[in-house]
């Protein structure tokens, strides 16, 4: 008789995970994290203990938090090695992806920030994003009345109706936050049953507006409880934008996170001058009135995100379609219609293009909860099918690289590049470079250094002013810029032959002030070779102190920098440049020698008092708005500057 053996199935899928990475080559030489979510997914109660580990290609592991609360979804780590974990409140909460406790769990395995948000603010569910500031957006569900419901415009409820909201909160101290920021999809919702109500209008008209009848997804017989299923976001840093996927209603949104609150619950405002209505909206044109359902290619989709620019694809999405055709999921990348502006392009007709993706992963996989996938360094992409178990990494012809055989069941796997993380010796001062002897003062306060009509080819650079510690944002710095045109020929010094078409003085010259937070941004032209120089835009940062840095920006893959002794020595400020739309974009974090931070309020010229001057030039700026906003003229934080901020401004001086 043959004797019978048992074969371990973890055995095997090591066997397996083995024989995939000689037959298909060597995976992103990356960190994997893996969250547990449970074997019931999201955890079922009783009092398992969960587990987060970080791994290495070779299965090793590198770190593990382990924890008593099952994750909502999936935890992140930041470049100090800090997790933020998302998780239920108890472990009585049930399965699914309800959450409402948030948890930072250092290195080490210690709860360093552990907050539980009241269910009378909201009820946090799935995702969170962490911003590079250390604040988090959660994802969070409010209900509205059924009376709410049918005076906004509401058919056929019976019951209260629960719907998506955006919290950003900041955390403070061991077991506290402060609520900075909100957005609220009730604020942008249109109807055309009722003509009598504020948000009557033609679907079609409105691809901004979420149609409050599109679905009733999610509703029973006591009203409508999880009317959006929002179960992913994702904050571009660039674009200060954010994305949210929608699973009840076949798509994913993009918003401007630039906005105040208020702006954010109105239809202007902000960078792109909308307010808090969509930017952009794809997966389903039929919610909007604009295609039917042979125009609908998203179906249940989970882990919207943007891939970063530098990778691969850059700049572009990436989802998972859970039901992208019977009983198979697909991995998609979007390449939106995005104008140089960061707006994105619709007419008046058609919905949001494309009209398909750009490229799909789909093979034996199945999923129809949770799931998602992530752009690498090298364009590979991470997947995570949730229910089969399945965490692949495939190449961009689609062959597999790298397979997960572990027991640990995941929402989604995150793949970091090993240089992500950094520690206290990686944070150095920019340095610096010369300061060329094309430098003039008084250069007007513009960040639009280029005018629209200037030859080359647009340049949008943006960033952040930074302390010395590189955690804390330096205000109120002044950043002037100059560089040459797209010859090579600089303004005022030289007579230059293109370029200039308004004739100004200061042409490709400018000056403009850091956020609160330290943001910059500044919208210029491709610089041409100045010589054997290569190409290269003049930095001058001055800081609220009087920290002074002068240095230069460069670009990767120029080769004149081979030859160029200055360029050779500016390893931290060659930038690399993203190609949207025919523009140009990049970042560059400016690390200064410097500690201290802040604009004093109605400190308008940064002289570092409140006086007349300053009231002069706040008056000046209501009678004339400037090309570039004025920071800090808000002076008594209403979202507004009019002449109340005028009275604001007298009064601080007449006080101190």
């Amino acid at each position: 008789m043959a004797r019978s053996e048992h074969v371990n199935p973890l055995m095997m899928k090591i066997l397996v995970f083995m024989f995939l990475s000689v037959l298909y080559g060597i995976p992103y030489d990356g960190l994997t994290l893996i969250t547990d979510i449970g074997q019931a997914g999201q955890g079922g109660g009783g009092s398992e203990q969960y587990e987060t580990q970080l791994i290495d290609n070779q299965l090793t592991v590198i770190n593990s938090w382990f924890y008593d609360t099952g994750p909502a979804s999936i935890a992140y780590l930041t470049p100090d090695s800090i997790l933020f974990l998302p998780c239920k409140v108890n472990q009585n909460q049930g399965a699914g992806p309800n959450g409402g406790r948030f948890k930072k769990i250092d290195w080490d395995g210690n709860v360093i920030w552990d907050y539980e948000m009241p269910e009378n603010i909201c009820k946090p569910h799935h995702d969170i994003a962490v911003l590079p500031n250390g604040n988090i957006l959660v994802i969070c569900s409010e209900e509205k009345t059924e009376q709410e419901a049918l005076n906004a415009g509401i058919e056929n409820i019976n019951g209260p109706m629960r719907l998506d909201m955006i919290l950003e909160i900041e955390p403070v101290g061991l077991n506290d936050m402060n609520i900075l920021w909100e957005w609220h999809y009730w604020d942008h919702l249109v109807q055309d049953i009722n003509m009598n109500l504020d948000n009557y209008g033609q679907i079609n008209e409105n691809p901004q507006l979420l149609d409050i009848n599109v679905s009733q997804s999610g509703g029973g017989e006591n009203g409508i409880a999880d009317w959006n299923h929002c179960n992913a976001i994702s904050y571009n840093p660039i674009l200060d934008q954010i994305v949210l996927s929608s699973r009840h209603m076949d798509e994913f949104y993009v918003i401007d996170h630039s906005t105040t609150t208020e702006e954010a619950s109105s239809h202007s405002g902000g960078n792109y001058g909308n307010g808090g209505d969509f930017l952009y909206r794809w997966g389903n044109p039929q919610n909007y009135h604009r295609g039917n359902a042979s125009n609908q290619i998203l179906k249940s989709p989970h882990g919207i995100n943007w891939i970063p620019n530098g990778y691969p694809g850059g700049g572009n999405f990436i989802i998972f379609n859970n039901e992208h055709s019977n009983n198979s999921s697909a991995v998609l990348e979007i390449i939106p219609p995005m104008n140089a502006d960061g707006t994105y392009e619709i007419d008046a007709i058609n919905p949001f293009g494309p009209s398909s993706y750009n490229w799909i992963y789909q093979s034996n996989f199945y999923s129809d909860k949770q799931s998602g996938a992530f752009r690498l360094p090298n364009g590979n992409t991470i997947i995570t099918s949730t229910i089969d178990d399945f965490i692949v990494e495939v190449n961009e012809v689609n062959n597999i690289e790298w397979t997960y055989p572990g027991e640990l069941r995941t929402a989604r796997a995150i793949k970091y590049s090993h240089d992500y993380f950094n520690n206290e010796s990686e944070c150095n001062l920019t340095t610096d470079d010369i300061l060329g002897p094309y430098y003039f003062e008084n250069a007007p306060i513009r960040n639009i250094i280029a005018h629209q009509d200037e030859p080359g080819q647009r340049l949008f650079i943006s960033g952040r002013i930074m302390q010395d510690n590189c955690e804390y944002p330096i205000s109120g710095s002044m950043i002037e810029v100059w560089h040459p045109n797209d010859a090579g020929c600089y303004s005022i010094v030289e007579d230059c032959n293109t370029g200039n078409p308004e004739n100004d003085y200061f042409n490709l010259r400018g000056k403009f002030f850091s956020d609160v937070n330290g943001y910059y941004y500044f919208e210029s032209i491709l610089p041409g070779h100045y010589g054997t120089r290569p190409r290269h835009v003049h930095i001058k940062i001055t800081t609220p102190n009087g920290e002074v840095l002068i240095t230069q920006l460069y670009f990767e893959n120029d080769p004149f920098c081979e030859t160029d002794p200055f360029c050779q020595s500016a390893e931290d400020r060659i930038i690399s440049l993203q190609e949207i739309d025919l523009a140009l974009y990049g970042e560059m974090e400016f690390i200064m020698n410097s500690n201290e931070s802040g604009i004093i309020i109605g400190d308008l010229n940064y002289d570092n008092s409140v006086d007349i001057l300053d009231v002069i030039i706040l008056v000046n700026h209501i009678l004339s708005p400037a090309a570039v906003e004025l920071d800090g003229a808000d002076i008594n934080g209403d979202g507004e500057v009019n002449i109340l901020d005028v009275v604001a401004l007298v009064n601080i001086i007449l006080s101190s």
